[in-house]
């Protein structure tokens, strides 16, 4: 590692020192004083429920429900099964007082796009429920602020055709309907962001995907309407992409999205990047990221600073390189040490309670079944999981928080 790209690191280091600081700082001063009160009883651990995703080698998918518990930081065993084999699912906590996931389409194990859902709980049993009005697969799946879920694009087949989809569902009550208006574009690989606070809260930004390319659009709850983001005033994505993530940034109420494939060039790797900014609809280009890539993930690990893990290169490579977004400076740096795995098409998840709290949960998307690891923010560093003794997808699960 050189000296130049150690000294790009220092800026997210210090913010994460600067945030241990004040912590200790508050919690002292709220215990009047550190060393001379009681412990604190310890906070409950994060539970991540980790569903399907296909077999190694293999277009089949997978039944098994695994729940990754941080007490032990490892998954319990044995497996809880849902009612069908699914790939490239949706996974969406609808609600944490009556605590069930819902879990929409996806590849069935015959590899074909499914319009099954079903609910499962946080002891891993789990509930057919009524299907969705379409069989889709790489769909979105958003909660909104009433509780309902917005389904959005995806894709489904008639034999070898593949048909995009630009129609939408919401969930609520225990039944699906159409939203009675259509995306204005059909996409799949896209991302749904819902915007969680400032002039537009409530809204879900709808970006990129295959079919797409780089026109957004936002959907309204209160009309179930789907509006391009030209229409309302502002602009298109700086470039086409799918398969590439958005994230919320909390704060100053934007939007990060990054990397991607080319949809027009059978997916060639971008390490563009840019901001959206919900109060005037409008796109900007910022700084690329350290290595082009998409099927990555994306995730917000506390002061805006964003870890980016894996991915796929153009030529098809999986990456065990990770950066982090320093939100202060708009730019990219890798992380002191890569990931023990390359990985893609993968998830991950950021711990909130527990003795990991703070870390992210990376899991699947390498070559190996039932692969995951632990980001650690304090050192930049990873660590692996250990082994199950069953088997989850090797790529295309879900993992879900729990409450």
């Amino acid at each position: 590692m050189s000296v130049d790209s150690a000294t790009r690191r220092a800026p997210a280091r210090d913010i994460f020192s600067f945030l241990a600081t004040a912590v200790v700082i508050l919690v002292c001063l709220d215990l009047s004083g550190c060393g001379s009160n009681p412990t604190q009883p310890p906070s409950p651990p994060s539970r991540v429920m980790v569903t399907g995703g296909f077999n190694p080698g293999e277009r089949t998918s997978r039944r098994e429900i695994y729940f990754f518990d941080s007490r032990s930081g490892s998954f319990e065993e044995p497996p809880h099964l849902m009612s069908e084999g699914r790939a490239c699912h949706s996974a969406t906590l609808v609600n944490a007082a009556t605590s069930f996931v819902l879990v929409t389409g996806g590849d069935d194990s015959n590899a074909h796009a499914s319009r099954t859902a079903e609910a499962i709980f946080l002891d891993g049993t789990n509930q057919v429920l009524a299907s969705m009005q379409m069989a889709r697969t790489q769909q979105t799946a958003t909660r909104l602020l009433d509780g309902r879920v917005l389904i959005t694009g995806g894709k489904n087949f008639s034999g070898n055709t593949e048909f995009i989809l630009g129609s939408a569902e919401l969930f609520d009550n225990g039944a699906f309907t159409f939203t009675g208006n259509d995306m204005v574009s059909a996409r799949f690989g896209h991302t749904a962001t819902p915007i969680e606070d400032g002039p537009a809260k409530g809204k879900v930004l709808i970006a990129g995907g295959v079919g797409a390319g780089n026109i957004a659009e936002i959907f309204d709850p209160a009309t179930s309407t789907f509006t391009r983001t030209t229409t309302l005033g502002g602009t298109d994505m700086t470039f086409p992409r799918a398969e590439h993530t958005a994230t919320w940034l909390g704060g100053i109420n934007q939007v990060l999205i990054l990397g991607g494939g080319d949809p027009r060039t059978r997916h060639q790797a971008t390490a563009q990047a840019e901001l959206f900014d919900p109060a005037t609809n409008t796109f900007m280009r910022i700084a690329d990221m350290r290595v082009a890539r998409f099927e990555h993930t994306a995730t917000n690990i506390g002061l805006n600073v964003v870890l980016i893990t894996g991915g796929l290169d153009s030529s098809g490579n999986r990456h065990v390189i990770a950066e982090l977004f320093n939100p202060v400076q708009r730019s990219f740096a890798t992380t002191a040490h890569p990931m023990t795995k390359p990985r893609a098409n993968h998830s991950a998840v950021l711990l909130t309670s527990g003795p990991f709290a703070g870390q992210v949960l990376v899991v699947g998307g390498a070559a190996a079944v039932a692969d995951a690891e632990l980001y650690d923010p304090t050192q930049e560093s990873f660590m692996a999981v250990p082994p199950l003794q069953g088997e989850f997808g090797t790529f295309c699960q879900t993992a879900t928080l729990l409450p």
